[in-house]
């Protein structure tokens, strides 16, 4: 992953937090780190990517992403990421991300 693109990602990183977005995704997402985990979902980032961007282990991404999924009634990543990409970039359009 190149420079660039973890310094855009995670200067996008601080435009979120779990208290401006909205109550269905915010009922799915416990935490900044849930919020964070759906957003590296949607760029479409393998678990072990979204490990190294969060400084989590891959089995704490895969459990997190099993409750995520159940949460939000999704069978699977792409459903999660269909479910809430629109919000999320609408978000970072208003945040001027």
């Amino acid at each position: 992953m190149s420079g660039l693109f973890e310094s855009a990602s995670n200067e996008a990183y601080q435009h979120w937090k779990l208290s401006s977005i909205s109550t269905d995704l915010r009922n799915v997402c416990r935490d900044d780190i849930d919020l964070r985990i759906v957003t590296l979902i949607i760029q479409g980032l393998s678990n072990e990517e979204i490990g190294e961007q969060t400084f989590i282990a891959v089995q704490t991404v895969r459990n997190r992403i099993s409750r995520l999924l159940s949460a939000a009634g999704a069978k699977n990543r792409t459903q999660l990421a269909i479910m809430f990409s629109r919000e999320i970039d609408s978000q970072q359009e208003f945040s001027g991300s």
